[in-house]
């Protein structure tokens, strides 16, 4: 791929070819132009048959990100289309995908500099330093802490007046690959600091955040506290209030602390900048705590914040039906939040948001909506309507998710053993099974079928492994083709008892790594699973696993980690990587981060997120711990 930009960027942008499958005109656009591009596929779509489609994300000054599908116009083999662009705009990220498979451009990817005159404009390479950061995940492309940081260093050569706007960024990629220079640098850094004049506000925080990035601590609250006496109407009290507003756990004081904010808001121009969302919800989530209903109702219907109320409606219905409390309260909960996604996604009176392409805000919806119908049928089935339970169960299983989503599957199949027949009940069960996309009660239910018709159980192991058979084998390939081989970051942490760690010391070992936080929903909701899945390993001396807690918002995050470790009973080995060095050493993006590595600790696997199926989860691990035992293992 070639990009027509300048001298400075040829290294990052790719190998020059005489036959690029990318280009744009104006070779050096402007902002506020329209930019022509041409695209041939490549790559993943080199051969594709199917109709490619793009979707372009766009960084403007300041920071904030638009996203938008593009239109592409085939001519041949070759897509065009025209990109309008903003005078505030500085960078633009495009992908090209058939159905989920992105052409990363051999993990280069896609993007185009943006211009002022004949200099590549401000902010535009520390663009492209957070595409490679991790902005282009969404594209694509993988995390590459070597091209963020060459980004960087273009920005600062172009324009050495934003070196200290950018060095806390910068001296934090460095930590991720040569920590041992970035020390360095960052005490140097801290010295011109200190003998330079620290008169702004931003001069402070710049100062704190290099003793915090030089782990000094003490002298990193000691400069916050000199600039709180300084600037006592400073902006640093909205970040100590919005920090304090977030990581309050006592209802009351979190009430006060929602309202203090709006406040400030109304009349105080340091606050008007930030999003009040989060302190609305968070006063309305306190009227739904404290039982006062006809607030709930008043607030839900002149509210503008249809989804995220909707969304808090049906949280507290999904818990109440589970504990089986108020089975009342969230059946019309339930309904309240589903009627409302239903009428915003028919007749939207909520904008887009700008992070989101419009494809991207469709589908959120719907999962929203279809999450919301799951709780409904769910609360029917607990009081007994299974007639109306059942119908909603299948509008959110089949009609909408095609039976893709194991939890909407397993309502449906609760469902369906009340309503349908025996025979089409284990039709539909059959087809999950089959499809891989069954939890276990599922199963049960097809067990309870199987010793109805064969009066006894036995051969019911046999008859499910024959159903899973087609399934099983092709998450096995599909988890065999994702095998990589990279370099593990060493490390060496505490555990919650203060005993050492090296992961050095465990090379000969397959090591399953798991980043996760007390904070992060579906870290805590895998956890019952990884249990599991560390007692099936418990007598296995060659496999350990490591629970490495980072990116927590706590003061004392030893203690954090402790109180929620032995309240749920998990006997994991927890790491603390207080300073979340090691997390950001392997460039994690979202979490839980799993990382298995191999015997002689490269990383074969990497698996984000948790999508609520217990038996897939299980399986996974199994396959992923047995191919790097064994490459070549048959399963």
């Amino acid at each position: 791929m070639k990009y027509f930009i300048s001298s400075l960027c040829i290294t990052l942008a790719g190998v020059v070819s005489a036959e690029p499958n990318f280009t744009y005109q104006p070779t050096k656009p402007q902002s506020g132009d329209a930019i022509t591009i041409t695209y041939t596929p490549a790559g993943i779509l080199a051969n594709t048959l199917k109709k490619v489609e793009a979707v372009i994300y766009v960084m403007q000054i300041g920071g904030k990100i638009v996203a938008n599908d593009l239109p592409l116009v085939k001519k041949g083999k070759v897509y065009t289309t025209t990109i309008k662009t903003d005078t505030s705009d500085n960078f633009i990220q495009i992908g090209f995908y058939v159905d989920r498979d992105f052409d990363n451009n051999f993990n280069d990817g896609y993007y185009v500099l943006l211009y002022k005159g004949d200099k590549v404009r401000e902010s535009s390479f520390l663009s492209l330093s957070m595409f490679y950061d991790g902005y282009g995940h969404s594209t694509g492309v993988e995390p590459n802490n070597e091209k963020a940081i060459n980004a960087v260093e273009q920005e600062i050569a172009i324009y050495p007046e934003s070196k200290a706007k950018y060095y806390n960024y910068y001296y934090s990629l460095l930590e991720k690959i040569k920590p041992d220079d970035a020390q360095s640098l960052i005490e140097n850094e801290i010295e011109k600091k200190l003998k330079g004049n620290v008169k702004i506000e931003p001069d402070y925080s710049q100062l704190a955040d290099l003793y915090r990035l030089a782990n000094l601590p003490e002298q990193s609250r000691f400069i916050t506290e000199l600039q709180k006496k300084a600037f006592p109407q400073g902006e640093w009290q909205v970040n100590e209030e919005l920090n304090q507003f977030y990581n309050e756990g006592d209802d009351n004081k979190k009430l006060a602390l929602a309202k203090d904010i709006l406040n400030k808001v109304e009349v105080n121009d340091v606050w008007k900048k930030i999003s009040c969302d989060d302190c609305y919800v968070s006063i309305f989530e306190n009227y739904i705590k404290k039982e006062q209903w006809s607030l709930v109702k008043e607030e839900f219907a002149k509210s503008k914040l249809k989804v995220e109320f909707a969304q808090t409606l049906n949280n507290f219905a999904m818990d109440w039906q589970e504990k089986n409390n108020d089975i009342d309260r969230a059946i019309e909960f339930a309904e309240m939040a589903t009627s409302a996604i239903k009428q915003e996604i028919n007749n939207s009176t909520t904008l887009k948001p700008g992070y989101l392409t419009g494809k991207q805000w469709n589908k959120h919806r719907e999962l929203i909506y279809t999450t919301c119908v799951n709780t409904y049928a769910l609360a029917l089935f607990k009081k007994g309507n299974y007639k109306k339970g059942y119908d909603l169960a299948k509008e959110a299983a089949i009609a909408i998710s095609n039976g893709r989503n194991p939890g909407f599957n397993r309502t449906y199949a609760l469902l369906a053993e009340k309503i349908l027949s025996t025979r089409e009940c284990k039709k539909e069960l059959e087809h999950f099974v089959r499809n891989g996309k069954a939890s276990s009660d599922i199963k049960q239910i097809l067990k309870k079928i199987y010793i109805v018709e064969r009066k006894t159980e036995e051969g019911f192991d046999q008859y499910i492994m024959l159903l899973e058979k087609e399934a099983y084998f092709k998450m096995v390939d599909d988890i065999r083709k994702s095998m990589i081989n990279k370099k593990a970051s060493s490390f060496a942490l505490k555990n919650l008892n203060g005993e050492s760690v090296e992961s050095q010391s465990l090379i000969g070992k397959i090591v399953v790594l798991d980043f996760w936080a007390t904070w992060c929903g579906p870290c805590k909701a895998s956890f019952p699973t990884m249990q599991k899945v560390v007692d099936r390993y418990r007598d296995n001396p060659n496999v350990v696993f490591l629970f490495i807690n980072s990116w927590e918002k706590e003061d004392n995050k030893l203690k954090n980690a402790f109180n929620f470790i032995d309240g749920n009973h998990y006997t994991f080995n927890v790491l603390m990587d207080e300073d979340s060095k090691v997390i950001n050493s392997y460039s994690v993006t979202g979490i839980p981060s799993n990382f298995i590595l191999d015997r002689s600790g490269k990383i074969r696997f990497n698996t984000i997120g948790f999508g609520g199926n217990e038996d897939k989860l299980i399986k996974e691990m199994d396959v992923m711990i047995g191919l790097c035992e064994d490459p070549s293992k048959t399963f």
